[in-house]
């Protein structure tokens, strides 16, 4: 993954002021002291793999237009692998007021960010991995959408890991994640690619059921 461009020293986004520091040593990533609009401090480290939109506007590893087409007024959905919070933000407007968002996330200064930046009564920011779903009742969200790669979100990525997903998926529900991951362990559901993406679609229940349609 390459690095993005630094942005400038210093910025105002929405109300959120970003200070950058010179970092001590030369490989190292400078850090930001980020002011948000509550008076609330905090340092962040942007990385190659921790993006910020406000930063760099790169932060949305899925392409908008799918996740409009993907997500309804009223859903509810689950995302994991959901970084800084600027995917949660998309899903917070494109599910509305009824809709209702968990994202999950296992970076804890992501996780910290994301709930200073985007504070929205839709949506719960939660810091862990794939565990926090063996808590969620069976068909609990129409959507989950896994924005990372599996191996990135728990120490090891096993075939089950897939049925996990699928578990707490409405029966009429949709699994988006990386063509890759779905490519085994994924049971009795119907997988579809994204045509010209890396993403793939997942409906729970018999094989060959169509989970190409969006709606």
């Amino acid at each position: 993954m390459s690095r993005p461009e630094a942005p400038p020293r210093s910025l105002i986004v929405s109300g959120v002021r970003y200070l950058r520091r010179h970092a001590l040593l030369a490989r190292r990533d400078p850090t930001y002291e980020v002011r948000f609009a509550d008076g609330h401090r905090m340092r962040i480290r942007p990385t190659p793999a921790r993006r910020f939109q406000d930063l760099t506007g790169d932060a949305l590893e899925i392409p908008i237009d799918l996740l409009a087409r993907l997500v309804r007024p009223g859903a509810r959905v689950c995302a994991l692998g959901a970084g800084t919070g600027f995917l949660g933000a998309v899903l917070s407007r494109l599910a509305g007021e009824s809709g209702q968002i968990v994202t999950i996330e296992n970076d804890g200064e992501s996780v910290r960010y994301a709930r200073r930046r985007y504070p929205l009564p839709n949506v719960a920011q939660e810091l862990g991995g794939l565990a926090l779903l063996d808590g969620e009742p069976p068909g609990a969200f129409d959507r989950v959408i896994v924005a990372r790669p599996l191996a990135l979100l728990d120490d090891a990525c096993e075939e089950h890991h897939v049925q996990r997903l699928l578990r707490v998926l409405a029966p009429t529900g949709l699994l988006l994640a990386h063509a890759e991951d779905l490519a085994h362990g994924h049971g009795h559901a119907h997988v579809v690619p994204v045509e010209h993406t890396p993403w793939a679609l997942a409906r729970p229940g018999v094989r060959g059921q169509d989970a190409s349609g969006l709606s």
